[in-house]
């Protein structure tokens, strides 16, 4: 957990708002309602910053040990993406 905390997408670039900027690709950002170690604003914010980011959130009483536990919302919002994904081309 200490990598996790301390990792910094920017260490040796630009800003992080530029760094992830210039992420081409498609990215999806699943947020936990009730996740107190990775809040939703922060989620949100990450989106928010990839070129191409998608924001998505999973209602859970579990906190941020819903992505271990609400396999059906997370199938469903993934396959969603994934499918939208295949259909627009957008990479």
């Amino acid at each position: 957990s200490n990598a996790m905390d301390k990792h910094d997408v920017a260490y040796g670039r630009e800003s992080c708002e530029e760094v992830l900027g210039k992420v081409k690709i498609p990215v999806l950002v699943i947020g936990v309602d009730t996740d107190i170690l990775y809040p939703t604003n922060e989620q949100k914010e990450l989106a928010e910053l990839l070129k191409h980011g998608t924001y998505k959130e999973i209602q859970s009483s579990h906190g941020h040990d819903a992505f271990l536990i609400e396999f059906e919302q997370l199938n469903q919002i993934i396959t969603s993406f994934i499918s939208n994904k295949k259909k627009a081309r957008t990479y």
